[in-house]
């Protein structure tokens, strides 16, 4: 029996797990700023320990780095999804996605924008 198209529960776990360290990561480094913020407070704040948070990221310069690096990988795959007739101002309006608050983005949340 192969896993699914979501992947085995184990993945799935550790993707959740990974993605509550990187909200909560994103939300504390835009409300304290960047050198204000510990890997225990994000660890604490995610509900895990800091050995768990080093089994997902090296520091919390890679949290930043992979939401970042994911982000890219889906703007790209959504700019190669646009209308190949679709002016490239359009295509980028329509594909890049601000979120309203960084303490809900992850890599994955869908654009919300109506334009």
């Amino acid at each position: 029996m192969t896993p699914s198209r979501a992947g085995t529960l184990a993945q799935r776990k550790r993707q959740l797990v990974a993605d509550e360290l990187t909200q909560a990561a994103l939300g504390l480094l835009a409300r304290e700023g960047f050198d204000a913020v510990t890997v225990d407070e994000i660890a604490a704040a995610a509900g895990v320990s800091k050995r768990t948070f080093f089994r997902y990221f090296a520091s919390k310069e890679d949290v930043v780095v992979q939401f970042l690096a994911g982000m890219g990988a889906d703007m790209r795959t959504e700019l190669a999804g646009r209308p190949v007739e679709e002016p490239p101002s359009t295509a980028l309006r329509h594909t890049v996605c601000v979120p309203s608050t960084l303490a809900r983005a992850t890599p994955n949340e869908p654009c919300t924008s109506s334009n």
